[in-house]
């Protein structure tokens, strides 16, 4: 065959991603754990699926606890996080426009199905757990796949799965 020009190309907002985190010095070690609990939206989302019960859990482990809603919360979900927001004054919740600086500072991220899994894992390289939201394909249009769409079959691979019955185990679950 004749020879060929091959290209290396890759996801452009990852790429701006991870050469801004090169050129940031390396961060000081957390006293103690960051976890950055950054769900996505809707009724398949950790905060819609598990609320209170899940939250309460992550207080348990005695860590320090941030809690990025996805912006469409902020407008769909509104009255859902004014309550949480309300009865657990103790916790940060960020809200800025750019994840980036959280993301840089959280040492472990808890999600369900969000995209902000592939940024954490692949930019900063840190560990992952997902919720077991048991998803519903139907809102997002891929109730007619024959199969598990490739997002959730992939979250085995960058990272632990969480279940309901694991949230007494919390602590033990993010420590492993």
């Amino acid at each position: 065959l004749p020879k060929k020009e091959v290209f290396c190309v890759g996801s452009t907002y990852l790429d701006s991603m991870k050469a801004k985190k090169q050129m940031l010095p390396p961060l000081a070690q957390n006293e103690n754990l960051v976890i950055l609990l950054a769900p996505s939206w809707g009724k398949n989302g950790i905060l819609s699926k598990f609320g209170s019960r899940f939250i309460d859990a992550l207080i348990q482990t005695g860590y320090q606890i941030v809690i990025r809603p996805h912006p469409q919360s902020v407008t769909s979900e509104k009255e859902m996080l004014d309550g949480l927001k309300e009865k657990y004054p103790q916790i940060e919740w960020n809200f800025d426009n750019d994840n980036f600086n959280i993301l840089n500072r959280a040492d472990l991220l808890i999600s369900d199905f969000s995209g902000v899994i592939y940024d954490f894992s692949l930019i900063f390289n840190k560990p992952v757990i997902y919720a077991d939201t048991d998803f519903d394909t139907l809102p997002y249009d891929a109730d007619w796949l024959d199969e598990k769409i490739w997002s959730l079959r992939v979250l085995p691979k960058i990272g632990t799965k969480l279940e309901e019955k694991d949230f007494p185990d919390l602590k033990n679950v993010i420590e492993n």
